[in-house]
């Protein structure tokens, strides 16, 4: 008897057993997300600490393109500047393009007000034939933090762009005037502090920098190259949520500035 108890009770031993390894396994699991989960969000709290640090440092980003020394401009040649927030900054030069010198004045996490107080420091003295402004994500993506001041962050973005181009036109430059580019996917990250108000605010500015073209201002529609048929930015083109890969600048460089440029002769 003592016999057929020990083999009924070997099997419910067993099975405890393996329940036990399924919660050590899962609790095993769980410390490794949570451990995973702290370390990247400690490292996104230290990127924006430095970030929110540098700009007290440098409110309009005046230190980045100070040491860069601006080349002599060559015999018929047109001094064309790329101004704007990052993604104007990972903006490369066309190839072949010799009648045209290329100077990047993009500083990264610019808003329309930082890029607006920065402009005299920085684009006067260059005597540019062409600008190629590209901004305004930057005041929008901080819709989903400040909801209640989603229309007052909208206008302020507008006038700032309208001002940015009458100064640039003050200086007798030709304005290349890009449309502010789509969102690529959504992170998991930065999901809980987002709104699709963002992407409708940017059709909004969209709609209002169209307002601002004529003989001197052209403008750039970057959804023109960036988009598929079903009006989402092409994988190959979308490095992040905000960023561009090189795809996609050689497209708009091959499809929109260069033509645009040439116009411009």
């Amino acid at each position: 008897m003592g016999s057929r108890m020990n083999s009924r009770s070997r099997p419910a031993s067993e099975s405890l057993a393996r329940r036990q390894r399924w919660v050590l396994a899962g609790v095993g699991l769980l410390a490794l997300v949570s451990l995973v989960t702290n370390v990247v969000l400690f490292q996104l709290a230290s990127e924006y600490f430095r970030e929110l640090n540098a700009v007290r440092l440098d409110p309009l980003g005046l230190s980045m393109h100070a040491v860069n020394p601006v080349p002599a401009l060559g015999a018929d040649q047109r001094r064309v500047v790329v101004f704007g927030d990052s993604r104007a900054m990972m903006w490369f030069d066309p190839p072949g393009l010799p009648r045209y010198q290329f100077i990047n004045r993009g500083v990264a996490q610019q808003t329309t007000a930082q890029a607006l107080a920065r402009f005299d420091h920085e684009i006067p003295s260059l005597r540019p034939d062409i600008v190629v402004l590209e901004l305004g994500v930057n005041d929008l993506k901080t819709i989903p933090l400040f909801p209640s001041r989603r229309h007052d962050i909208v206008e302020t973005s507008k006038r700032n762009m309208h001002e940015i181009v009458g100064k640039i036109r003050a200086l007798g430059a030709e304005v290349v005037l890009v449309t502010v580019f789509p969102l690529g996917p959504i992170n998991i990250v930065r999901r809980p502090f987002w709104s699709d108000d963002v992407a409708r605010a940017i059709e909004e500015i969209n709609r209002d920098l169209e307002t601002l073209a004529e003989n001197h201002v052209l403008i750039l529609h970057a959804d023109e190259v960036l988009l598929d048929r079903t009006h989402v930015l092409r994988s190959p083109f979308s490095r992040d949520m905000l960023h561009l890969t090189p795809a996609a600048y050689a497209a708009l460089n091959e499809q929109m500035l260069v033509p645009i440029l040439k116009t411009l002769r």
